[in-house]
């Protein structure tokens, strides 16, 4: 993990204790980052949701791959704002989608994600990416290669680093 940058990346074992390390490494990032508080709640809640899915549904079985985790994220400026862009890839094959009975309660993660960020995309191995509506996105299939979920952070202000980066710098006399 690299931090002060304007890229991070953190690639973690598929156990249940990545999403916690994956949120406090982002966090980090983001503090380095000047993100504000409530829009970084925001991009760790669904960072969280999307690694504890693939942690829950990616990975069948011990299988004899190494089963991981990448988060990664970069920050795009676009009019005067910026925003992340973020992904959650596992390297796992998606579990088929439970029957009504277990899936009854569930269904949350999914809809919290579309609901915190600008954008989201689900790229099931083998499949070209496309951003569907969070009401029809279930992963009833298996996936051998592995799937990335891109989201696109809501825009926020410039921080100060980033509005000094553009000014010449003076030398003291």
């Amino acid at each position: 993990m690299e931090l002060g940058v304007r890229r991070w990346q953190m690639r973690l074992p598929a156990v249940l204790e990545t999403p916690g390390l994956a949120r406090s490494g982002m966090r980090r990032w983001l503090s380095t980052l000047e993100w504000p508080e409530d829009e970084a709640l925001d991009v760790l809640l669904a960072v969280n949701e999307a690694v504890s899915n693939a942690i829950e549904h990616a990975f069948v079985e011990a299988d004899t791959v190494e089963q991981s985790v990448e988060v990664s994220g970069e920050v795009e400026h676009t009019a005067g704002r910026r925003r992340l862009r973020l992904q959650v890839r596992d390297n796992g094959r998606w579990l088929p989608r439970p029957s009504h009975e277990e899936y009854v309660n569930r269904r949350r993660g999914l809809p919290i994600i579309f609901a915190v960020m600008a954008e989201v995309q689900i790229h099931r191995g083998g499949q070209e990416p496309a951003p569907p509506p969070p009401e029809a996105v279930a992963f009833d299939g298996h996936s051998t290669e592995g799937t990335v979920v891109t989201l696109l952070s809501p825009p926020v202000p410039v921080s100060e680093d980033d509005r000094s980066a553009g000014r010449p710098h003076r030398r003291p006399r």
